[in-house]
């Protein structure tokens, strides 16, 4: 008798680790990483060198401005162009091309976050999404 119930409770043991593997209980982490920041999205892509710029809103005098150089000896940026880590609520979006210069005010800007791996696992990847004209 004892062998018997030794037997059913290893089963029984076997079929809950079945069970619990299957329902994602115990899941492992990949390592898919992402691209955390801000993109500017360009109406269409400038000819020749280009430069988008991004000055955040804040306390005068605070003002940073980041900038990215495409096309012509940079490399080419086409109409999306990523400001790696770059959080923003308002910002001032300026394009500067050949043809001239267009700024433009963007915000508030809406931030969505991902999870590549799982909600359990890292990374959590914040990206955003910017649409602005460009000088024509």
């Amino acid at each position: 008798m004892p062998f018997a119930k030794l037997r059913r409770a290893r089963s029984t043991l076997a079929l809950v680790a079945t069970v619990t593997a299957c329902s994602g209980l115990d899941e492992a982490c990949t390592l898919i990483g992402c691209l955390a920041g801000l993109t500017v999205s360009l109406s269409s892509v400038p000819i020749g060198a280009y430069s988008v710029e991004v000055i955040p809103e804040g306390p005068p005098g605070n003002a940073r401005t980041y900038r990215v150089d495409c096309g012509g000896s940079a490399p080419s940026c086409g109409s999306q162009v990523y400001f790696r880590d770059l959080f923003i609520e308002r910002a001032q979006v300026r394009v500067v091309t050949s043809l001239g210069t267009v700024t433009q005010s963007v915000g508030p800007v809406t931030y969505v976050t991902s999870y590549p791996n799982g909600r359990q696992c890292e990374p959590a990847c914040r990206r955003a999404t910017v649409n602005v004209g460009v000088p024509e």
